[in-house]
C-alpha cells in the first residue's frame, strides 16, 4: 500500500525590522518562502530572525511576552522584486480634478531553513485512498 509523507505543520509570527516598517508575518511551515518590505541585504545570505512573537505547532503554541525567549527562525535571501502594482486615484466631485498614481513596493523574499524554540513535530505517514483495494 503506498504512503505519502506529510510535512509537519509549525507557523510562527515575528517581527524584522524596525517597527515603521510593518514586517510582522505569519508565516506556515519550513522551506516556505516569506516576502517582507526591502531589506538592504545580499542575496543567498543566511539570516537568524530572532524576535519570534509566537511559535505553534499541532501539539503546542508559545506565545511571547512580547517575544519567546531563546526562538529563533532561520532564513535565506533568496531574491529582491517588486509587488504587484498599486494604483492610487484622487478625485474632487464636480470640480473637473482626477489624479492617477501608482506605485510597486519592494519586496526581499526569504526562503525560511528552520525553525528553533519548539519542539518538531513528526512526520506521519497516511495512505491514498484511491490506490486501496477493495474486497468484494
Amino acid at each position: 500500500m503506498p504512503t505519502k509523507e506529510v510535512a509537519p505543520i509549525q507557523m510562527w509570527v515575528m517581527k524584522v525590522g524596525a517597527a515603521a516598517t510593518g514586517n510582522v508575518g505569519l508565516g506556515g511551515v519550513e522551506d516556505w518562502m516569506w516576502a517582507v518590505l526591502l531589506l538592504d541585504l545580499d542575496l543567498d545570505l543566511e539570516l537568524i530572525l530572532n524576535k519570534v512573537l509566537m511559535l505553534g505547532s499541532a501539539s503546542q503554541t508559545i506565545v511571547g511576552r512580547p517575544i519567546v525567549p531563546e526562538a529563533a527562525v532561520h532564513a535565506v535571501v533568496e531574491e529582491h522584486a517588486l509587488d504587484a502594482k498599486v494604483i492610487i486615484f484622487k478625485k474632487k466631485r464636480r470640480k473637473n480634478y482626477g489624479r492617477t498614481k501608482g506605485h510597486r513596493q519592494e519586496l526581499t523574499k526569504l526562503r525560511i531553513t528552520d525553525i528553533q524554540g519548539i519542539k518538531k513535530p513528526e512526520k506521519v505517514a497516511t495512505s491514498n485512498p484511491e490506490n486501496i483495494a477493495v474486497a468484494a
